[in-house]
């Protein structure tokens, strides 16, 4: 069974169906849902730190639509590839992703987002899910088979200490570009620069293109509020959202693998 680590003394965690505890007897009582909350409130640069409850709702809409739907049996494919014993979701968000893949190994989804692990813990009964950090991720050295990173931030040294490989996703050329060219004046194409990991090789290199036809405002709003564009586009630009009631765009993405030399 995948051991966890104690974030307070880095001791082996002895996990049961209400609680985590280590040697030492630093303790975390399980929530409802089964998932543990791993972050020291020292650790915490906000109250609530990760995705809002809002962008977490907005994401579950639009993703169990199945707008994404072909990025998930892609990665459910790549995965059963490599066929790994054990796998993280470095930024699991509300589990849509990790909980495919805890049919096919031991998963634990980490992320920062109470409201998202909370969601993902009540989707996926499977896997283990933990608020943590992945700039501090609760498992041991050469412990993981495959880390997932699914438009997530990403830590080279902690992906290079825990795991064997690494898929990530990021967004293709022209990922989003219907989008784009809604809120900005010059719409840009997306660098699609992968990872950079060092101690680690590209392997491989896939691309899952394809196009949605959005057809209600809340879809569009829901699609911007999870995207980065959120953050970086000005007020009167968003506004041209408003009530926008159709959207075509196409969706691009690129599957990156990794291996540990």
């Amino acid at each position: 069974m995948l051991k966890l680590k104690c974030p307070v003394c880095g001791g082996e965690l002895n996990v049961t169906e209400k609680m985590a505890e280590c040697a030492l007897g630093h303790r975390f009582d399980r929530a409802a849902s089964g998932y543990l909350n791993l972050l020291l409130s020292q650790n915490k640069y906000t109250k609530d730190p990760g995705d809002s409850r809002d962008m977490v709702l907005s994401r579950r809409r639009f993703l169990d639509a199945g707008y994404y739907a072909p990025l998930r049996t892609a990665l459910v494919s790549k995965v059963k590839e490599i066929s790994p014993e054990t796998l993280l979701d470095a930024g699991a968000g509300e589990g849509y992703y990790t909980s495919e893949f805890s049919f096919m190994a031991e998963t634990i989804g980490v992320d920062l987002s109470k409201d998202a692990v909370l969601r993902a813990s009540k989707r996926d009964k499977q896997g283990l899910y933990c608020v943590s950090s992945i700039f501090d991720l609760p498992v041991f050295d050469n412990s993981i088979d495959v880390i997932t990173s699914i438009f997530a931030p990403y830590s080279s040294n902690e992906f290079y200490r825990v795991a064997k490989r690494v898929v990530a996703v990021i967004p293709g050329e022209k990922h989003l570009f219907g989008l784009k060219e809604m809120l900005y004046e010059k719409p840009y194409l997306n660098d699609e620069k992968g990872y950079d990991l060092p101690g680690f090789d590209l392997v491989s290199r896939d691309c899952v293109d394809f196009a949605i036809n959005l057809n209600s405002n809340d879809e569009i709003l829901d699609l911007f509020s999870m995207t980065p564009y959120f953050w970086r586009t000005p007020r009167d630009a968003v506004s041209k959202l408003g009530t926008l009631q159709k959207l075509v765009t196409p969706i691009s993405f690129r599957i990156l693998e990794y291996k540990k030399r």
